[in-house]
């Protein structure tokens, strides 16, 4: 039987941050889910960041990683050109 125990791989997303990431890892096949995906306020909104988070099992979750990893420089190149990269903060995966 597998392990469903869910790890936090990112959080204080924007809500269509979340779901951009999500999708991405489910076209690899990596199950994702999203938390607090309706939390967003207007303060946020001003911060650039959010209330989503985003799990994925734990026997996905290096993968997980190393596949938002590779999408960093793009968030990198939309900073350098003066637009929001997210507010996405990508932690060390731990168990909920």
């Amino acid at each position: 039987m597998a392990d469903n125990t869910l790890v936090l791989i990112a959080s204080n997303l924007r809500p269509m941050d979340a779901e951009m990431m999500r999708l991405h890892l489910e076209s690899l096949g990596i199950e994702s889910f999203i938390q607090n995906q309706m939390v967003f306020s207007a303060r946020e909104a001003d911060l650039g960041g959010g209330a989503a988070k985003l799990l994925v099992r734990e026997d996905q979750a290096e993968q997980a990683l190393a596949a938002l990893e590779t999408e960093a420089p793009a968030r990198q190149d939309a900073s350098e050109e003066g637009r929001e990269p997210g507010g996405q903060t990508l932690p060390d995966p731990s168990p909920i």
